[in-house]
């Protein structure tokens, strides 16, 4: 899933707000977030990146904090101006690459360096203005419930074995 995240971001860069469903005069990076994750079939619609934070964060099943730098498909999230308020996050972006020479992490956003324009941009992941990352895991909780399933079935197929062989 989080491939798909990602190659949805980089197919939408050079397309204006309006190519991406992002029409009207709002801020409109967390939309474009938004309507990312929609196309990849995850449900979170706000226009708000301390929203869709909230939102994530509250989903602990579907995705994480990750303890080490971004990958491909995770949401990353910025504060530019690093003051306590009720809405601290001003920005949000898909991350689409991490490079672990420079530490720099590349992202793709709407409303980021052009106002009307889907772009990609990186910075440092050091940087002050960088606030969290997110991890989509919703696939993983997935892969584990079928896994868990596997392994119910293969211990009944084990303990049909072994009432073969002891009679």
């Amino acid at each position: 899933m989080n491939e798909k995240i990602a190659t949805l971001a980089e197919n939408a860069v050079g397309k204006n707000r309006e190519q991406v469903n992002c029409k009207g005069t709002y801020a409109w990076c967390a939309k474009f977030v938004s309507n990312i994750l929609k196309d990849a079939g995850i449900n979170i619609d706000t226009y708000s990146c301390s929203e869709m934070f909230k939102i994530m964060k509250s989903r602990p099943s579907e995705w994480s904090e990750p303890d080490d730098y971004p990958t491909r498909g995770d949401i990353i999230f910025f504060d530019w101006d690093r003051i306590e308020e009720e809405k601290p996050l001003d920005h949000v972006g898909i991350v689409t690459g991490f490079n672990y020479l420079t530490k720099h992490v590349e992202y793709v956003n709407g409303n980021g360096s052009n106002a009307d324009y889907v772009t990609k941009q990186s910075m440092n992941i050091g940087s002050q203005y960088i606030a969290y990352w997110l991890h989509y895991i919703g696939d993983n909780a997935d892969r584990y419930k079928e896994i868990e399933k596997q392994l119910a079935d293969l211990k009944i197929k084990i303990e049909k074995i072994k009432s073969i062989l002891d009679n």
